[in-house]
């Protein structure tokens, strides 16, 4: 998959990241601007490099590949039975997918990847968030909302036909 702004799937990514907490403190994550690179190592066969931001904060890079087996949409019958409603009291319990107004106005989503699959976690139950940030303003908001729809779209029919192409998140 190709998109014509990668800084879509590095938000995504990011997304990620600072949503490992179970496989990483905060202390070890943030957001900030990378002053130096580090060497790359392994954790589950995934190569990851690291450098540090603002404040010493140190960020993890990596390429992790979303497929039919590792990506779960969020109204997933697994993902309800923790909790997950379309009307939840709790908004971080909110479904996010092409129903949500979050989505149909912002662009905003989440899909999930079961802890164990993830390189990150530490954990073996559960589930890793992956959401997209809302588009709230700027210049070209509607053309923005319009890219993440359509990632999300080529998510949902990789997921729900068990084919299609393996969709590449990198930063």
């Amino acid at each position: 998959m190709t998109l014509n702004n990668r800084n879509y799937i590095s938000y995504f990514l990011l997304a990620i990241i600072v949503l490992a907490v179970p496989a990483v403190s905060f202390a070890d994550v943030g957001i900030g601007t990378n002053k130096s690179g580090g060497y790359p190592h392994e954790i589950k066969g995934v190569k990851i490099h690291t450098s540090i931001g603002n404040h010493d904060i140190k960020f993890y890079h990596f390429e992790f590949k979303l497929t039919p087996d590792n990506t779960v949409l969020a109204n997933d019958e697994r993902l309800i039975r923790k909790g997950y409603s379309r009307n939840p009291t709790n908004y971080r319990f909110g479904i996010l997918d092409e129903h949500s107004i979050n989505f149909t106005g912002y662009g905003q989503f989440q899909v999930f990847i079961p802890a164990g699959l993830f390189p990150l976690s530490k954990e073996e139950d559960g589930f890793m968030i992956l959401r997209m940030p809302q588009t709230l303003s700027g210049e070209g908001r509607a053309n923005h909302i319009k890219e993440k729809q359509d990632l999300y779209f080529e998510i949902k029919e990789m997921v729900e036909s068990k084919a299609g192409a393996n969709i590449m998140l990198w930063d």
